[in-house]
């Protein structure tokens, strides 16, 4: 994604990939750099999840692109490797 703006506040939606009834759980985060390094970090690699700022909306492959990127303006934790791998999505 170009020119995301890592600095704005973000809504993150998670829900849970393997049951069609499980709950949708909302975070809100000051900065969408912090959105995505819980995304990343925190969240189960299956389940469904959506960053949402003003200006843009992220799924999990764009997500792990952010993540990757150069522009990243966070330090990477030690699940930066896991990230490294695409998520299967069948």
């Amino acid at each position: 994604m170009e020119n995301f703006n890592f600095a704005v506040p973000a809504d993150v939606y998670v829900s849970d990939r393997r049951g069609r009834k499980s709950p949708l759980r909302y975070m809100r985060f000051d900065r969408s750099a912090d959105a995505v390094r819980h995304v990343m970090e925190h969240e189960d690699g299956d389940a469904v999840v959506t960053i949402e700022t003003d200006q843009a909306r992220a799924e999990r492959r764009d997500i792990r692109d952010l993540y990757l990127s150069s522009d990243y303006p966070l330090e990477r934790g030690s699940n930066a490797a896991r990230a490294e791998k695409p998520t299967r999505h069948d």
